[in-house]
């Protein structure tokens, strides 16, 4: 495949996250924009191209999380004050639908998505005190409200430790390490890092540990 020698220009508005997956073979990178609507692209060798969102996401875009369900490829979009939107891919048109729209975050910051005991989750937050995780419904075909955590959540890290999941999440002041409990089916905390102004978290394996 070509690689470019110079940078693509896409256009965007103030952009302010993006992200990348594969799907079908194909590269695709998502631009969350705040200054216009925001906009998923795919890599068709020498450039990025278009692609075409049933429902127009709107200006004030913050995050794309994409995920996979059963072999089909969804992508959320967070917004920072309307309500995010779910889209589903439609293969016989070549674009993304609109699924789902009753996300009413308060003021969305950011997500991330993972995968527990076979379930999908998705969890999003806000600048609200409020951080919302969801469950995706594999009869509706839709993500359903799952827990609330009463922090501001800026970016998360989903990871596994002895199969059992964990999330690490920035607060925009220390850090916050979450622990599933199976029993209960919930994030319990478990540990929080001093840090200052924690906007963004990763995680990492070296040498078979987690950090």
């Amino acid at each position: 495949a070509a690689t470019p020698s110079t940078d693509l220009s896409l256009g965007t508005s103030s952009p302010f996250a993006g992200t990348s997956f594969d799907m079908l073979g194909g590269q695709y990178v998502a631009v969350a924009n705040q200054g216009a609507n925001s906009a998923v692209y795919k890599w068709n060798g020498s450039t990025l191209a278009t692609v075409t969102l049933g429902t127009a996401t709107g200006s004030d875009g913050v995050d794309w999380v994409p995920f996979v369900v059963g072999g089909e490829q969804y992508l959320l979009w967070v917004s920072l004050s309307a309500n995010s939107i779910l889209y589903k891919w439609d293969m016989s048109n070549s674009r993304f639908n609109s699924v789902q729209n009753d996300f009413a975050v308060s003021q969305g910051l950011g997500g991330d998505a993972f995968v527990i005991n076979g379930t999908q989750y998705v969890v999003v937050g806000g600048a609200g005190s409020v951080t919302n995780t969801y469950k995706f419904n594999t009869t509706t075909g839709k993500l359903e409200a799952a827990q609330s955590l009463s922090i501001t959540g800026r970016d998360f890290a989903g990871f596994v430790i002895g199969g059992v999941q964990y999330l690490s999440v920035a607060t925009g002041t220390n850090t916050r390490i979450y622990k599933w409990n199976a029993t209960t089916s919930l994030f319990e905390s478990a540990q929080t890092i001093s840090t200052t102004s924690a906007r963004g978290v990763e995680n990492f394996s070296l040498n078979g540990e987690q950090y």
